[in-house]
């Protein structure tokens, strides 16, 4: 069991935590994740996007936060999952899935309403004498 220090608050804790990868302590990633979700990062960047020679302190800037958590949260990859689903080329991503999931969708509705039509049709009764397969076979025959 190892030891480390915590990047935003310093306490010397144990390696027994989720989160030591990235050398903070349980209570200050915590805090990093209300803060991403709080502060309006993900707004931000589905409204502006980012620019190619993006950094997290100019970010940091624009909504006024403390640029060391900014720049935690872009190292922990927080920024990765906007970046990615806000590009041009995710966006082509997303509609041919949506295609995709709309012709499956319509797929099941015509399956649906199929299984509805055969359901409600009237079925015919078969009162033929007729035994299973093989019952025939199998029954004893008494000889008199």
């Amino acid at each position: 069991m190892g030891l480390f220090k915590c990047k935003l608050c310093g306490k010397v804790l144990s390696t027994n935590f989720l989160s030591v990868k990235h050398n903070l302590c349980k209570r200050c990633f915590i805090d990093l994740e209300e803060l991403y979700d709080k502060s309006g990062i993900h707004n931000y960047i589905r409204d502006h996007g980012l620019p190619e020679n993006f950094t997290p302190e100019q970010l940091a800037e624009d909504l006024g936060l403390n640029p060391r958590n900014v720049v935690l949260l872009y190292e922990l990859g927080f920024f990765e999952r906007d970046i990615q689903v806000y590009s041009h080329a995710g966006k082509e991503r997303r509609e041919k899935l949506a295609g995709e999931l709309s012709f499956e969708l319509n797929k099941m509705r015509i399956r649906k309403k199929i299984n509805q039509a055969r359901d409600s049709e009237p079925k015919e009764i078969n009162k033929t004498n007729s035994n299973s397969y093989g019952g025939s076979l199998y029954r004893r025959r008494r000889r008199f």
